[in-house]
């Protein structure tokens, strides 16, 4: 089913030559700094794809443990799935092209090492220390991203940042961006090019970090040029999208090929009408600058609420709602302590 969905979408893509236009877009190449406010925004679509992908994660342990799907749980989980996209897309984006120094691909990789690859080393050097895992094993672990379910995501980063050398060189190139999208609709029809020896690949994912890294300027120094024509596209695809969702009980995976490049857009282009000032929106922004740690914990917290408290009303979109309530006000409070910590001791070393 989701290999027919992305192959239809595929050829309206690549058939209609607005479409085309819209979804492959051309670009300037001049190159502005981001402004703060466009930082926020960018900080709370990630605390709105985080708390996506915790509502994901608590309908899979419904799912799992019900042994088949259930259709509420398959919609909660299908309507959630631009979560990966968008970080992913908003990873491309905000990196800067690498200049041609020695000097600066070291103090690149230095950052992405800090920022993001320790806090996981370290995670998941817990989790093995807690569960009596040898050291074969943990190295093993720690490549593939299997000590937890989400963690393919910071392994197939990885792959990315180690390849953006490569891939800033290609950063103006609209053909590469065809070649992208072609790479990840290809490696999702073929699942053996997913994994290699139990380590996650790229392949499936490429087009969205190449999209953030073409699109860059666009969204950087945006103007209102064919505002209506834009949203109007990516706010049709969200509903045939959400029409498929609703009209056929199935769980999808990477339909989020377009739907989450939807999502992304169609939010973007309404960033001005989205209050930043006021408290819901303040707990998504903050949610987003802590994506990376509730992203390493929330799984762990979800399971401990999902065992402790399922079927506890005997009623199943009760009991979901509050798992899911709990999960992200506890993953947040953890969070944000381990965020404090990390860089309190981080500050000892400077």
């Amino acid at each position: 089913m989701e290999g027919i969905v992305l192959i239809i979408f595929s050829l309206i893509i690549f058939s209609i030559p607005l479409a085309r236009k819209i979804y492959f877009s051309d670009i300037q190449n001049k190159e502005e700094k981001i402004s703060t406010s466009r930082d926020l925004f960018f900080d709370w679509l990630k605390g709105l794809s985080i708390i996506a992908v915790i509502i994901i994660h608590v309908s899979y342990f419904y799912s799992f443990y019900f042994g088949q799907p259930h259709p509420f749980f398959n919609i909660i989980n299908n309507l959630s799935r631009f979560a990966i996209s968008i970080f992913f897309i908003s990873s491309g984006i905000l990196l800067k092209p690498l200049a041609n120094k020695k000097s600066a691909l070291t103090k690149f990789y230095t950052k992405k090492i800090v920022r993001i690859f320790l806090p996981y080393i370290i995670i998941v050097s817990a989790l093995a220390m807690f569960t009596g895992t040898s050291i074969k094993h943990f190295l093993y672990l720690l490549i593939s991203g299997q000590a937890a379910v989400p963690y393919y995501f910071v392994v197939v980063l990885l792959q990315f940042y180690l390849l953006y050398p490569a891939l800033s060189l290609l950063r103006n190139s609209k053909i590469f961006l065809y070649i992208s999208f072609l790479i990840t609709l290809s490696s999702y029809l073929y699942p053996e090019t997913w994994r290699i020896f139990g380590i996650p690949l790229f392949g499936k994912y490429l087009f969205f970090f190449q999209y953030g890294i073409y699109m860059r300027n666009y969204f950087i120094i945006y103007q209102k040029k064919y505002f209506q024509t834009q949203i109007l596209f990516w706010l049709s695809i969200i509903i045939i999208y959400w029409l498929i969702v609703f009209n056929f009980d199935y769980r999808f995976y990477n339909v989020r090929l377009f739907y989450g490049l939807a999502i992304f857009n169609f939010l973007f282009l309404l960033r001005d009408k989205i209050n930043l000032n006021n408290w819901l929106q303040k707990i998504l922004i903050k949610s987003g600058q802590l994506s990376l740690w509730i992203f390493l914990l929330h799984f762990f917290v979800v399971e401990l609420f999902y065992k402790l408290l399922n079927n506890y009303s005997h009623n199943i979109y009760l009991d979901f709602s509050i798992i899911l309530l709990l999960s992200t006000i506890v993953s947040f409070g953890v969070a944000y302590i381990c965020d404090i910590i990390y860089k309190g001791v981080l500050k000892l070393f400077k």
